[in-house]
């Protein structure tokens, strides 16, 4: 996709490394989950940010969800993070409502208003709430409980009770969509894939036991919960170690639900959604980071196999190359023994 950063990015000149010429809103040309479900028959909605803009003073409303298989958008715009978390919002594509009433919350009435009129057809549902994300916001009760459990549990690594009562506010919503899938009988015919694109951003959280956070190619910065929901497959309570991650939402969903899989995309589905956690190697997974909140550029790569991440943190200090040999580069890149044990040299 060419997108690697974020949407604008941070602009330091003093950075060792510059940041590359990168894309900065979603090519029409790449074909999405909700493209593919809607020539299957499926209706479509994204509920909540969308961030995948130009941010263009005007006509920044063709790179809208619509323009790209989506039947409905209640709240995607350029923006990543809203201006408030309590009404008025202040977001162009969502009307407003009463005031006081907590973003979060409206976005799960909206999804469950979707699901209710659409209940007789298959559906797909994109909800990627604005939180949890700055600028941080709460239900002052629930910031209130949070801060006295703060006060009983001094050794607590996470105290932000405003950060707590945000994740409450996910937690809650995905409660309110459950309550009515199964309300309108239909919870045993729909799957739910509950996941985050990053890890939490520090200092605001801890993300223990995992070293650092979001805009880190550390596990603090990749690594995510992914829960998968799916009652005549999986099986509760299973739990899966396979390495995945977000890219391969699409395949597995679209063959899921018997839809075309584009040649383009990557086609290693998600296993554990079909009850099955495999033993066999998956390709590594390649992260690349650093530039977007942490200083120093990085890459890393992770497989199953290995059940750890190593790290190469280049132009930065040596203690991140320590334990790397020639023969582990080689292996996760292809390259020769030779070739890596020369660029290791050269970091050193």
């Amino acid at each position: 996709l060419h997108l690697t950063d974020w949407i604008a990015g941070h602009d330091r000149p003093k950075a060792k490394l510059k940041i590359p010429d990168w894309q900065k809103f979603l090519p029409f040309e790449e074909i999405t989950l909700a493209e593919q479900f809607k020539a299957a028959g499926y209706a479509t909605a994204s509920i909540g940010k969308w961030h995948l803009t130009p941010g263009l003073k005007e006509g920044d409303e063709a790179y809208y969800p619509e323009k790209h298989g989506f039947d409905l958008n209640v709240g995607g715009y350029a923006r990543g993070q809203p201006p408030s978390y309590h009404a008025p919002y202040k977001i162009p594509t969502l009307t407003e409502g009463p005031t006081g009433e907590f973003l979060t919350d409206r976005e799960a009435a909206e999804a469950v208003k979707y699901i209710e009129a659409n209940k007789e057809k298959p559906f797909f549902l994109y909800l990627p709430h604005y939180a949890v994300h700055t600028p941080l916001g709460g239900k002052p009760d629930v910031i209130a409980k949070y801060q006295a459990k703060a006060v009983k549990l001094p050794d607590l690594k996470q105290k932000n009770a405003t950060y707590a009562a945000l994740v409450e506010s996910v937690d809650d919503s995905l409660g309110t969509i459950r309550a009515a899938l199964k309300r309108l009988k239909l919870e045993e015919n729909t799957i739910i894939v509950f996941t985050a694109d990053n890890g939490g951003l520090l200092p605001i959280t801890d993300n223990s036991p995992f070293r650092v956070g979001k805009g880190s190619a550390y596990e603090g910065g990749v690594r995510v919960p992914t829960l998968a929901w799916w009652p005549s497959k999986i099986a509760p309570g299973s739990v899966c170690d396979a390495v995945a991650g977000t890219i391969d939402v699409l395949p597995t969903c679209l063959k899921i639900a018997g839809a075309e899989v584009p040649a383009t995309a990557e086609r290693w589905a998600i296993e554990a959604l079909f009850g099955v956690c495999p033993d066999g190697e998956k390709p590594a997974a390649f992260f690349r980071g650093g530039n977007m909140f942490q200083r120093r550029p990085q890459t890393v790569t992770r497989t199953k196999q290995d059940r750890r991440v190593q790290l190469v943190q280049v132009l930065t200090y040596r203690r991140s190359l320590d334990g790397i040999t020639a023969a582990d580069v080689a292996r996760w890149t292809g390259l020769s023994e030779a070739e890596c044990a020369d660029a290791l040299q050269r970091e050193i």
